[in-house]
């Protein structure tokens, strides 16, 4: 667990601006879907065009990002309705909006500060580890641009930094700020309350035939014989076409060239640790350790933490805060160093082995070099197999006949409903498990058009609906034990819910816990808890937490459902002030207000940038193109 949060240290630099300083240059193998000369402006600020080109790029790249976060189960339409494209255009106008600034500013870079970036960027190292030109010209190449023009985006991007890092620089919340979020955050609740059960009560009636009619002709809709439709699909995946290609030697070779940096393996250290509250205290336990005592046990004596929270294995540089890597590399195995502070308390670290780092060798990733290109390749065929298939309907062909002159198999499921069920309530065979397959499936009208559309995995999907059968009510005698049990269901939450009115009122009229006993309860007490729920022992809502924060004592809440047919009688019994200040929980706030307030001031500035230099966005033009 504290490896992870480690881990995680060194991306707090201005990540929080939403990629305004992102490196515009960094396009890696993203393709250009406008091919034509038609490369329409969809936004304008100052002198700056925004091109769809640009736009459908970083839209690429996010989706990409998307995709990898969510293991692939994330489509084109679903990053859409995300709002991906929203968030790509806004980025470049940011960036675009610095840009207009740093030139009515006559900010300039000299062209020694961007040699010697360009010199020490990884991506344009050889196996050596040195700068080598022709990898530095294989890769603007890559990306279809001259030296020139990269060089001008990599001036503008350190243009942009210089910018951002001017405006943010020393912002720091006042002490009393800190003071008043911390004992806000801090502040405690004790609480009591009762929860009433429709499934406890008892007596309940046999609804007679005219309760059911009532109850079955007003809620139809939960009675209700799903659509069913017939589709048609072809397929065209990677996987279908990857044993047809072959690789050559030397591209492979190129490869591994190119892509030398990711066949490092940096220097590693296997180490123990464990960080405690105070000196005195990491001296005691270090003491200890000198003694005899095991080092993983004194640890967990300490802290209560597992014995894998404090083994943390091989960790490489990068991974671990600064003031504890410059050190641990450079001692002998086996040695206890003394304690280190850092911003989260006192580090007692031991250091069990350092793996020097080395190169991976050409044939130890030469056949998953091999494999990756061969994805490429057969990514690049998957889609160029759609365009053909595109062609082909065009021209007239049905989706059948083209599939069919391609090599493509077509499917067919016979009446499915939308969760991909059939009539007799089974899973369809072979559904694509595309997410937002069905959606889609359920979206288009029968004989529509539908285009070509990706499923995560660079699957590529062509739909017809051949057959919509529409949904209908069930009538009440197919449905009539559905109907009583949702009767009774409805039954049971009303009389609850009326029961906890009552027990509030008389609760208000006498005591929380006189209308307890009054009424037969169990009060529930547990530990106090904060605002958002630390603490809390109790099944319940954000919102009803919330709610017993705006109590006085003794007051009481209103009835909170919890479930089905529950309802929650609260009463707060006290309210317990931040005893005493984490000068680590007060650090971590002290950064989190920091990049807030860096947040809001750069948000604010680029507001101004864009009233200032007149930002166009052509919305209808946009929606058109994504």
């Amino acid at each position: 667990m504290f490896q992870s949060i480690l881990s995680n240290l060194k991306s707090w630099a201005i990540k929080i601006f939403l990629g305004i300083i992102a490196l515009s240059f960094a396009v890696w193998g993203v393709g250009d879907i406008f091919r034509s000369n038609s490369d329409p402006i969809v936004a304008s600020i100052g002198d700056t065009n925004i091109r769809a080109s640009e736009v459908s790029k970083g839209y690429s790249r996010e989706l990409d990002k998307l995709r990898q976060m969510s293991g692939g189960e994330i489509d084109a339409e679903q990053a859409r309705s995300l709002g991906v494209v929203e968030s790509t255009l806004q980025n470049i106008i940011n960036r675009a909006s610095l840009d207009e600034q740093s030139r009515d500013l006559a900010m300039g870079v000299p062209d020694t500060l961007i040699a010697r970036e360009i010199r020490s960027s990884s991506k344009f190292r050889n196996e050596a580890g040195d700068f080598d030109p022709r990898i530095f010209k294989y890769v603007v190449a890559q990306n279809g641009m001259d030296e020139e023009t990269f060089i001008e985006m990599f001036r503008a991007d350190i243009l942009r930094t210089q910018l951002v890092d001017t405006l943010i620089s020393g912002i720091r919340p006042p002490g009393s700020m800190i003071d008043a979020v911390s004992s806000f955050r801090g502040e405690k609740r004790e609480a009591q309350l009762v929860i009433i059960d429709g499934k406890d009560l008892t007596g309940v009636p046999t609804p007679s035939e005219s309760d059911l009619y009532t109850y079955h002709e007003a809620n139809k809709k939960l009675f209700m014989e799903p659509e069913y439709r017939t589709i048609s699909y072809a397929a065209i995946q990677p996987a279908d076409l990857f044993d047809e290609i072959v690789v050559s030697e030397d591209a492979i070779q190129s490869a591994y060239e190119y892509r030398i940096d990711d066949f490092v393996i940096p220097d590693q250290v296997d180490l123990d640790m464990v960080v405690l509250p105070t000196e005195e205290i990491a001296r005691s336990a270090l003491n200890r350790m000198h003694q005899g005592e095991d080092f993983t046990d004194v640890a967990i004596d300490q802290t209560g933490l597992a014995e894998a929270d404090i083994e943390l294995g091989l960790v490489s540089s990068d991974k671990l805060l600064p003031e504890i890597s410059e050190m641990v590399f450079n001692v002998n195995s086996s040695v206890i160093t003394e304690p280190v502070k850092s911003d989260f308390g006192w580090h007692l670290i031991k250091v069990n082995q350092v793996v020097p780092g080395r190169a991976l060798k050409f044939s130890e990733v030469s056949e998953n070099i091999r494999n990756e290109l061969r994805i490429e390749e057969a990514i690049d065929l998957v889609f160029d197999l759609s365009d053909r298939l595109e062609d082909e309907l065009a021209s007239g062909s049905t989706l059948e006949a083209a599939a069919r002159s391609l090599g493509i198999p077509v499917s067919r499921a016979k009446l499915i409903d939308a969760e991909g069920f059939t009539f007799e309530r089974k899973r369809a065979d072979s559904l694509p498990t595309a997410p937002g397959f069905l959606e889609k499936v359920f979206s288009v009208d029968l004989g529509t058009d539908v285009p070509i559309f990706e499923a995560p995995g660079n699957i590529l999907l062509k739909l017809r609906v051949d057959e919509i059968v529409p949904p209908a009510v069930q009538q009440l005698e197919k449905v009539r034990a559905q109907v009583a049990l949702a009767w009774e269901s409805r039954w049971r939450d009303e009389q609850a819910k009326k029961l906890a009115n009552e027990f509030k009122r008389r609760a208000s009229e006498s005591s929380f816990v006189n209308a307890v006993e009054e009424y037969k309860l169990i009060g529930l007490e547990g530990n106090p808890f904060t605002r958002n729920g630390v603490g809390l022992e109790f099944q319940i809502s954000g919102d009803a937490v919330q709610a017993i924060f705006e109590l006085e004592v003794d007051e009481a809440t209103e009835p909170i459902k919890i479930g089905e047919g529950q309802y929650a009688v609260a009463t707060l019994t006290d309210i317990i002030p931040l005893q005493e200040k984490d000068t680590a929980a007060r650090a971590s706030l002290e950064s989190e207000l920091i990049r807030s307030m860096q947040n809001d001031l750069l948000i604010t500035v680029q507001n101004a940038l864009r009233g200032h230099y007149g930002l166009k966005v052509d919305e209808r033009l946009l929606n058109n193109l994504f």
